[in-house]
């Protein structure tokens, strides 16, 4: 599972949640254990599909959730639409065009107000 990442900005921390349990629609019988984690104003959600840092360069080289959470910290300023507009750009750059991409490729970028 990829891991939930959260920016703190008030410490400007960024924090991977990773998540238990199984994978989300593929088993009917599934029991799912609850985290709470206090968020405020200023802080970001990032959520994403593996696609994301799965995403390969020309000598195979993932995108890596390395380069993605240094993508997050150096752009922690944009809005979050901004940023989602800089985050796909970065990964279908690192790919070398939306041809090569393998994997789908989501995320959900949420600013708390």
């Amino acid at each position: 599972h990829p891991a939930l990442l959260v920016w703190k900005r008030r410490n400007a921390q960024l924090l991977k949640i990773r998540p238990l349990g199984r994978l989300l629609g593929i088993f009917q019988e599934v029991h799912f254990d609850v985290e709470e984690l206090a968020l405020e104003s200023g802080d970001r959600l990032i959520v994403y599909t593996d696609g994301v840092f799965e995403a390969a360069n020309e000598e195979g080289e993932h995108f890596g959730e390395s380069r993605l959470g240094d993508l997050v910290i150096k752009n922690s300023d944009l809005p979050a639409e901004e940023f989602a507009d800089e985050l796909q750009q970065n990964i279908v750059t690192w790919s070398g065009g939306e041809q090569n991409l393998k994997d789908d490729i989501a995320f959900i970028v949420v600013d708390m107000e």
